[in-house]
């Protein structure tokens, strides 16, 4: 019976060994520190769940976009043929602060243009500022405002008047000047005649040809350049006119009729424009515009 109580003990000493050890590395175990869970590398972060992502927030558009029209910004000098056409340097920087403390945000027509041809709302209290002629103050005068309140405008040029010097219109250089700093240069035909009195080659003449010359002058500049706008002279078109204009891919013609621009309904080639005259208040001016 000897070797049998023996083997007994044995194995009972093993088990009670066993058991003292798996006690001890239990013990190790749970007092080490916690490691990072092992389904996530510790390089790597748990990133937010989609719902956790902000809505974004959607930009309020418009569809309707008021074109103010403006010929001088100055006083009218003694005989002046259309002195009602001169808007006080005063009476223009009231208007642009207006626009400024009410939140408007000028496009150009160009931008415009591609509303209307593609059927695209702008956004909300969007104006463009368009300025006939091409006349000097509006390089002297109205460019000086309008950059302080960080407006861009479309300057409408006449390509068979306009010289490389400064004269009844602005040079050549202050014109690439204007497009470089993202105003736009449209084309007011090339020696502002009344479209009802030409036709054929001389209607695309006035039309098409007046604005290839604006981006051969511009690009002599440095300034590539793309005309995409017409403003008919005196507010005269004609149909043949509409043809020349749609064919040379112009996006929108403006004209002297009183309105706005409503995309989706104007016809893009006959946009009505808002007349700013000498005669017009900062309240009938405000009056004008959405706010």
């Amino acid at each position: 019976m000897f070797p049998h109580r023996l083997a007994s003990s044995l194995l009972a000493l093993v088990l009670l060994i066993g058991l003292v050890a798996s006690a001890a590395g239990a013990s190790i175990e749970s007092s080490a520190p916690a490691g990072p869970s092992p389904s996530v590398p510790p390089s790597e972060s748990v990133a937010p769940s989609e719902s956790a992502l902000p809505t974004p927030t959607p930009v309020p558009t418009t569809r309707v976009v008021p074109v103010l029209m403006y010929h001088r910004i100055g006083n009218p000098p003694a005989g002046a043929r259309y002195p009602g056409l001169y808007v006080a340097v005063s009476s223009f920087r009231a208007q642009m602060n207006w626009l400024y403390m009410h939140g408007f945000h000028p496009i150009t027509a160009a931008e415009l243009g591609v509303a209307l041809r593609y059927n695209r709302p702008v956004p909300i209290r969007s104006v463009v500022i368009s300025l006939d002629d091409g006349r000097p103050d509006s390089y002297t005068a109205a460019w000086p405002i309008l950059a302080k309140y960080g407006f861009r405008a479309t300057f409408y040029v006449i390509p068979g008047l306009t010289r490389f010097t400064v004269g009844s219109r602005i040079s050549w250089a202050q014109a690439a000047t204007l497009a470089a700093a993202g105003n736009e240069i449209g084309n007011h035909s090339m020696t502002h005649t009344s479209l009802w009195l030409v036709h054929g080659a001389a209607l695309a003449r006035q039309v098409v040809t007046a604005g290839k010359v604006i981006e051969t002058r511009l690009a002599s500049l440095g300034v590539t350049y793309k005309v995409t706008t017409f403003c008919y002279p005196y507010g005269h078109w004609t149909g043949d006119a509409l043809l020349l204009l749609r064919d040379a891919g112009y996006n929108a013609a403006f004209t002297t009729q009183y309105g706005r621009a409503v995309i989706g309904s104007t016809n893009r080639l006959l946009v009505p424009r808002l007349r700013v005259d000498r005669s017009l208040s900062l309240a009938g001016f405000a009056y004008r515009l959405p706010h």
